[in-house]
């Protein structure tokens, strides 16, 4: 909600040159969330893009919204967004931006294994999940807020405007 609030604060909606819908899913994604969301997609045929922490459990977010879950993966047909962009943070940007970070604890490495033997995980999110393991760290969003608008006015505007996302 800070991040989502942030972002309606500083009026990034202006910041870019397309319009856009901003959706929050407050947490893991709810059933509801991931209909509507790919009820936008279909009928609106815009593009999803999700912004989460750099930590298994913020990576393990994007994955559900594009693979679907376990507990509901008799609808991931209908509730999966395959096509959805991750826009980050990457934990790959961690040590290149100057992101505040943690370590790791024993339940975030067991969490990262896990996603790794996951067969549809794709070999470039496989590798961001690697530099989390490898350098025993994890940050999240609010470590991109280097000053009041550095979110807003650098780093997810760079994003869109480089197409820097997985």
């Amino acid at each position: 909600d800070t991040i989502f609030k942030k972002l309606v604060d500083e009026n990034f909606s202006n910041k870019l040159t397309r319009p856009f819908i901003l959706v929050t899913g407050k947490g893991f994604p709810d059933i509801n969330t991931r209909l509507f969301l790919r009820i936008l997609r279909d009928h609106l045929r815009i593009p999803i893009f999700i912004l989460v922490d750099a930590d298994p459990w913020g990576i393990d977010i994007m994955l559900t919204y594009r693979h679907g879950s376990v507990r509901t993966a008799n609808l991931s047909e209908v509730l999966a967004l395959s096509n959805i962009k991750w826009l980050g943070v990457l934990p790959s940007e961690i040590v290149t931006l100057g992101i505040a970070h943690t370590s790791l604890t024993e339940r975030d490495k067991g969490k990262i294994r896990s996603m790794l033997r996951r067969p549809y995980v794709a070999d470039q999110i496989k590798e961001e999940l690697n530099v989390l393991l490898e350098n025993d760290f994890k940050a999240g969003i609010e470590g991109v807020i280097k000053t009041h608008t550095y979110l807003t006015n650098f780093y997810l505007t760079h994003k869109f405007a480089n197409r820097d996302y997985l």
